[in-house]
């Protein structure tokens, strides 16, 4: 701790040079404001949160490009009346939401990317030459009544289908991306996605997205808000401050006689 002859002669120093310090702090904290404003880039690395030296992450970072991320960004598409193999719109809407996270979404990992309409998602059907390995949608999307019930059947013998990417009473659907966490335009995935929601949600239809890429962009999203509340909480403050001032004043003026005098005592 310093000596309280030097904290004293800085205290004088504040004191008697007040304005002078004030107008260097005001103009610091201008300055630091604009360069916050139009010069500092918010980002978020996933990479960052994680403990890099922890084994776990370790062995995450050396097989992920083989497994897959842990940013998974989760989207289910639920009807309200009937189920998904109601009518052949709902089956589409869950391949042009695929196809969107595929083509159109920034910093998705293709291999990462699960529906039942992607060909990834495969079922093994019987046929006189043998046993063949198709897509759920073969040989094409459903477009009638004949193709949901062949699709439904797909669904219902395939392990691991019905369950996880459908829901037990088939109202519900699970699509799957997973984004890398480096280079990861987290504002434009959370537009893209608003996009995609905001046009394939109807009356019938409902769309719900989850994951912690959607939390922590909701999170950047109140950016705004929360400025308007910092600026609030720094104002409340200089109100406060502000109306102790006189009595602080006085009591600083009442130490400063005190020291004076003692000094003038003492010599």
């Amino acid at each position: 701790m310093l000596p309280r002859r030097y904290i004293e002669k800085y205290l004088f120093f504040l004191l008697k040079h007040r304005w002078p310090v004030i107008g260097v702090i005001t103009v610091t904290t201008v300055y630091f404001i604009y360069f916050m404003m139009y010069h500092m880039a918010i980002f978020t690395n996933f990479f960052d949160l994680y403990p890099p030296n922890h084994p776990y992450i370790q062995l995450y970072t050396k097989y992920r490009d083989m497994f897959g991320t842990a940013n998974v960004v989760l989207i289910t598409v639920e009807v309200k009346d009937g189920d998904i193999f109601t009518t052949p719109e709902t089956i589409n809407k869950v391949d042009r939401i695929t196809l969107d996270l595929l083509h159109n979404i920034p910093g998705v990992n293709g291999e990462q990317v699960m529906s039942i309409t992607h060909p990834k998602l495969k079922t093994a059907l019987t046929a006189g030459s043998g046993i063949k390995v198709v897509p759920l949608t073969y040989p094409r999307l459903p477009q009638d009544a004949e193709d949901l019930a062949f699709m439904r059947q797909k669904v219902y013998t395939t392990e691991g289908v019905r369950g996880f990417f459908v829901s037990p009473d088939d109202k519900a659907t699970l699509i799957i991306a997973g984004f890398w966490e480096e280079y990861f335009d987290l504002a434009g995935m959370w537009t893209k996605i608003q996009d995609i929601v905001h046009r394939e949600e109807n009356a019938n239809t409902k769309i719900y997205v989850t994951g912690f890429p959607i939390l922590y962009a909701y999170f950047m999203q109140l950016i705004p808000q929360m400025k308007w509340v910092l600026a609030a909480s720094v104002l409340t403050m200089v109100v406060i401050l502000w109306s102790q001032r006189p009595g602080w004043i006085r009591r600083r003026q009442t130490g400063l006689a005190r020291c004076r005098a003692e000094k003038r005592m003492t010599s």
